[in-house]
């Protein structure tokens, strides 16, 4: 994964353009055509979901889904929770991250059997493909999303 950068498709001419992550807010354009950029705010931070709307925001994704089920009362889910704003910026809507706080959502967290936090779960297709938990590295992660982006 580059952190400094991502690749967005022009919605007008398709060209694809190389995009750094510091100029995202920026409004950036177009390389070949000039015309602005589609992007949008998924792209750049992580998900809040909750039980009503898990389902659809990460079973039925139509990408894979890096799920993070976290309580603000955890200070290791504290210390994840920038590294989930990294990687949600530094994938560029290639992976959508989900964080799903297991106080306010214990129904999801029970259906998956989540028993402590932080527990990340990389979805794909909507399965779980990957359990990771306990404190992670930004390198753990990313080795764990292009192991489920590159079967």
């Amino acid at each position: 994964m580059e952190r400094d950068s991502f690749v967005v498709h022009c919605p007008y001419c398709g060209r694809r353009n190389r995009v750094p992550v510091r100029k995202l807010r920026e409004n950036p354009l177009c390389g070949n055509c000039r015309k602005p950029l589609d992007i949008r705010p998924e792209f750049l931070k992580p998900v809040d979901v909750g039980d009503a709307d898990f389902s659809r925001e990460v079973l039925h994704s139509s990408g894979p889904v890096l799920a993070a089920f976290w309580s603000p009362r955890c200070p290791y889910c504290r210390q994840l929770l920038p590294l989930l704003d990294e990687t949600a910026a530094g994938y560029g809507g290639r992976i959508k991250v989900a964080r799903i706080d297991t106080d306010r959502n214990p129904a999801t967290a029970s259906l998956f059997s989540i028993e402590g936090v932080p527990t990340v779960i990389l979805f794909r297709e909507g399965r779980a493909v990957k359990r990771m938990v306990g404190v992670l590295s930004l390198d753990e992660i990313d080795r764990n999303i292009k192991a489920v982006l590159n079967p």
